[in-house]
């Protein structure tokens, strides 16, 4: 027993030794873990950053792609909306067309209103003294507002004949306005009277 006491109080001065040789090598190694363990997080975060970084632009411009195609999605369902609409419209005044066309026809129609101005003589029973149409001015400065030709009337009949014709010319089909009218009577005993008119005709200007 004395022999096992003096060995184990020899060995504990030599342990202790032993880990104070040891313990600045662990104390090294421990703090070149921390090292390496830093130097690989700081490796790390600096390519994780190149890497993500397009990633980062390539969804920016997805996102401003998708923006930009909801916007023009948006723009197309209105358009179609709109069409639609002008589509309900014109269906609703499409039985007026024609009517809108004889009474503003796109070309003058020179030859047309004169016939259609003999028909009127015809249907309120006056006589056609004299017709006749001024030039049509379809230069590149005709515009909506003086796409427009004169005419002028002559015609005789009765008082009520002659009134008949100046209404048919007041309710005419066709867009006209009546610029000078003048009722004359050559005889004092005769029902007969002369009518003299001058208007303008209207079309639409293709300039």
């Amino acid at each position: 027993m004395k022999l096992t006491a003096e060995k184990s109080v020899f060995q504990i001065p030599q342990a202790e030794k032993y880990l104070h040789a040891l313990l600045p090598r662990l104390q090294e190694k421990r703090a070149q873990s921390f090292t390496t363990i830093i130097l690989t997080l700081i490796t790390l975060s600096f390519f994780g950053i190149f890497a993500i970084s397009p990633t980062l632009s390539t969804i920016a411009d997805l996102q401003k792609q998708i923006s930009d195609s909801q916007f023009v999605n948006q723009q197309l369902r209105q358009k179609i909306i709109n069409l639609s609409q002008l589509e309900t419209s014109y269906k609703s005044i499409q039985k007026d067309l024609p009517v809108i066309f004889a009474a503003v026809p796109i070309n003058p129609d020179v030859t047309v209103l004169v016939g259609q101005l003999q028909t009127l003589v015809q249907n309120s029973g006056v006589a056609l003294l004299h017709i006749q149409t001024l030039p049509v001015d379809v230069s590149t400065h005709t515009t909506a507002q003086n796409s427009s030709f004169v005419f002028a009337v002559d015609v005789s009949g009765t008082y009520q004949h002659c009134k008949s014709f100046l209404d048919a010319i007041t309710n005419f089909n066709r867009l006209v306005t009546i610029d000078a009218v003048s009722l004359t009577r050559p005889s004092a005993t005769e029902d007969l009277y002369n009518l003299s008119l001058r208007g303008n005709a209207y079309f639409l200007s293709q300039q």
